[in-house]
């Protein structure tokens, strides 16, 4: 995984749903032509209910949800939202 990433993909009154992406870019050149590859992948997803938030891994093994809120960039404030306002 290059860069992980955090994006809420549903709320309603009572659920919100966060996707944790992987993010791949890749630059090329083959035969003087320049080329990127690029890709999202989906990981993991982040439930929120007023019962509290629920890790459910994809893809990621031995991961938890106060290591991805070190590592991914706004999730804490995400998940902070959702607890003032659940």
């Amino acid at each position: 995984m290059d860069r992980l990433r955090a994006s809420q993909i549903h709320a309603d009154d009572r659920t919100r749903i966060i996707a944790i992406e992987s993010v791949h870019c890749r630059p090329g050149k083959f035969a003087g032509v320049y080329h990127l590859y690029a890709g999202i992948e989906p990981v993991a997803l982040i439930v929120c209910t007023a019962g509290g938030n629920r890790l459910v891994s994809l893809t990621m093994a031995d991961t938890d949800l106060d290591e991805l809120q070190r590592e991914i960039r706004g999730l804490r404030a995400l998940l902070a939202w959702d607890q003032s306002n659940g």
